[in-house]
């Protein structure tokens, strides 16, 4: 391959992921966490326990369906990373995410997420594996990178056991 051709070629890379382009966003310190409620009954955020950070209380919010509820968590300046937990309430059910994102690059490597039913974030947390799309009875998780924004999206589908 000649010079020309590799050049050309570590330019498009370099485009395509965004590295050195003018106007591009550098690696943020903030993950996105998008709540959203396309069942048919009402989703309590009761907490949310990003460990680095300890619990952090904001009140309970409600979010009815059709509804959602947007918040940015930053990365623990000492550990370089996002790890936690949020738990939500359905009437008598609880549900968990659980996130770690080790910041390794702007396109999300070694994010990993799920959500689960339950209430115990230990449990919650040794258990990932990966950032890959969960689907479950009630709800989906997934996980990308737009416009450089991190996001983790939970989204609660089904109808959910009335309060």
């Amino acid at each position: 391959m000649n010079k020309l051709h590799l050049i050309s070629l570590v330019l498009l890379i370099n485009v395509c992921l965004g590295v050195n382009v003018p106007g591009k966003l550098p690696l943020g310190d903030k993950h996105t966490i998008l709540v959203k409620n396309s069942g048919t009954k009402s989703v309590l955020i009761a907490y949310w326990d990003f460990s680095q950070r300890g619990q952090f209380e904001f009140g309970e919010v409600l979010i009815n369906p059709t509804g959602y509820s947007k918040m940015s968590v930053s990365k623990d300046p000492n550990a370089g990373r996002v790890t936690g937990t949020m738990g939500f309430t359905s009437g008598t059910d609880n549900y968990i995410l659980a996130l770690d994102d080790p910041f390794l690059d702007a396109v999300g490597t070694g994010v990993k997420g799920d959500i689960m039913e339950g209430d115990d974030p230990e449990l919650a947390l040794s258990i990932l594996l990966d950032s890959s799309t969960k689907v479950t009875p009630w709800g989906i998780y997934s996980f990308g990178v737009v416009n450089g924004v991190r996001t983790t999206t939970v989204e609660f589908t089904a109808p959910l056991p009335s309060s």
